[in-house]
């Protein structure tokens, strides 16, 4: 009986002087005939000895070792009691299998697999990097820069601070040249489907939360509903649009038109990190597409439970409208379920219709 050459041989070695090791080999069996062995329990003898003239032996076992067709396959080293030990695989040791009776059945060279070059996890630790990019985008760059809450408690790009990130977002391109923290998902200009933009907890029919699939380019989306005659989101679901510098609203009919399209620029109006009870929030604004929101003013927020007319918004809730009357106006939580989108100055609610609020 001797072995062919049919081997497979793998294993795992640690580069620590005296760490224990397992070694998985395999190979075929055939005798004199060159017919293949079978047996439940045959013995075989396996030891790890020095390549050379003085061929030191390391390590020996016996196993008995089932073989079907002539195929086996052992773990060496899985014996607590007898481990293998990795400092001995630093210079190519050899394997000698043999029968009971000593009869060397093979002697051949164990050589290391090759390492990892790359890898496409990191799971724990610090990564020293000054880029790092994600499908060629930047998503995080300048170590002396870092992603911080804001005063809504978002994460957002903040120059000369110190921070760490989210595991669950990324730093991203806001479309100004500066970054901030989006969710995975959110590094091109189309939202993934399903996730809902408003601030947590501030969607009540989860059925109503809208994310627009083709956001404009360079605005990031804080708040979206449709309006039901049911109550939607509650009177904060705006706050995830804060602070405001800049801002803008898409609105579409029951029909799913893209009806208006409207939007300040960064940098002009009343730059604010809260609703005001009364009072602009930004300045004229661009128009892409009106129907309903027909004024030119700028978006006018209101807290003190009246609209721009001083008509009741039902309730004290942060109502976003313009300056003008008898156009359109967002009144989150309103007491009329079916009015959270509606006319201002006590005008018609939107039912069914959508909206997007951006930053």
């Amino acid at each position: 009986m001797y072995i062919r050459s049919a081997w497979l041989m793998a294993w795992a070695v640690s580069t620590a002087s005296a760490t224990p090791v397992e070694l998985t080999h395999q190979g075929r069996l055939l005798d004199a005939a060159g017919m293949p062995v079978n047996g439940d329990d045959t013995p075989l003898t396996f030891d790890v000895h020095e390549t050379g003239p003085s061929a030191i032996e390391y390590w020996t076992e016996t196993q008995n070792v089932s073989v079907t067709d002539g195929f086996y396959s052992v773990v060496l080293g899985a014996d607590s009691g007898n481990p293998l030990q990795a400092e001995w695989f630093s210079d190519n040791p050899q394997l000698r299998v043999s029968s009971a009776s000593g009869a060397v059945f093979a002697n051949q060279v164990i050589r290391p697999v090759p390492t990892a070059l790359s890898s496409y996890s990191v799971s724990g630790g610090p990564v020293d990097a000054s880029e790092l990019r994600v499908d060629g985008s930047a998503v995080w760059v300048s170590p002396t820069t870092a992603c911080a809450a804001d005063s809504r408690g978002a994460i957002r790009f903040v120059a000369g601070s110190t921070g760490v990130a989210d595991a669950l977002q990324w730093c991203a391109d806001d479309g100004s040249g500066a970054l901030e923290w989006r969710p995975i998902g959110g590094l091109d200009d189309s939202n993934p489907p399903g996730e809902d933009v408003n601030p947590p907890g501030t969607t009540l029919i989860s059925s109503s939360a809208f994310v627009d699939p083709n956001p404009p380019s360079g605005w990031t989306q804080c708040a979206g509903f449709k309006n039901t005659s049911g109550n939607d989101v509650t009177a904060d679901v705006l706050d995830g649009c804060l602070p405001v510098n800049r801002m803008r609203v898409r609105m579409w009919n029951a029909q799913g038109t893209l009806v208006d399209d409207q939007f300040s620029e960064s940098g002009t109006g009343n730059a604010t990190s809260s609703w005001p009870s009364w009072d602009y929030v930004t300045s004229s604004r661009t128009v892409v597409a009106r129907t309903y929101w027909v004024s030119t003013s700028g978006f006018f927020a209101t807290t003190d439970g009246r609209d721009a007319c001083g008509q009741s918004t039902g309730g004290s809730a942060p109502h976003l409208g313009t300056g003008n009357g008898n156009c359109a106006a967002i009144f989150p939580g309103h007491s009329n379920h079916s009015h959270e989108l509606g006319q201002n100055c006590s005008g018609s609610p939107y039912v069914d219709f959508t909206i997007a609020v951006y930053r």
